[in-house]
């Protein structure tokens, strides 16, 4: 099975340097544009791509169409794939909180009504097993969003080590390949 893990297209909440978690944004005019980019990109590629399987928000399934227009794969919805949840946080600002501590695995930061990345992580690793196992003979596209792509990777590469964090940022559209099985 070969996994390629998209974070979404920009929205405005992106553009504005807004913790978006499940508050269900559309991409914007550069989320589509980089969207679109991300298709032509996937279309060239020498995968046969048989499936695309998305988050249900608005800002993903919106990439995910898009993409499917261009490589001509059938979408399934997965609710494992949803955002963080930012509780409380949602909406605010990302200079209003401390970002890095929220990202990182050994700071485990709770947000008040939401979900630590550990929680966040262990549902991801529970949807990637679903799929992994649902999907193992096939080429998916997977179109998901930051906090569940950084999920996604430790599902693949492994967790951080105690002391030794990964301290990486997911861009729009940026694309992951994994390769399973």
């Amino acid at each position: 099975m070969q996994v390629f893990a998209v974070r979404h297209g920009k929205t405005e909440w992106n553009a504005d340097s807004r913790i978006q978690g499940r508050s269900d944004l559309p991409l914007n005019e550069l989320g589509r544009r980089q969207a679109l980019e991300t298709a032509m990109k996937l279309s060239d590629l020498d995968a046969d791509i048989d499936l695309i399987i998305t988050s249900p928000l608005s800002r993903a399934l919106e990439t995910a169409e898009i993409i499917a227009g261009h490589i001509h794969a059938d979408i399934v919805l997965h609710d494992g794939l949803v955002e963080r949840d930012f509780g409380d946080f949602e909406g605010l600002f990302l200079s209003d909180v401390d970002i890095d501590a929220l990202r990182r695995w050994t700071d485990n930061v709770p947000t008040p009504n939401g979900e630590t990345i550990r929680e966040t992580a262990s549902r991801v690793f529970i949807a990637m097993d679903d799929i992994s196992e649902r999907y193992k003979d096939h080429n998916i596209v997977i179109v998901a969003h930051g906090h569940v792509m950084r999920s996604i990777i430790w599902y693949f590469s492994g967790l951080p080590e105690d002391g030794v964090e990964q301290d990486f940022h997911i861009e729009n559209c940026e694309v992951y390949s994994f390769q399973t099985g």
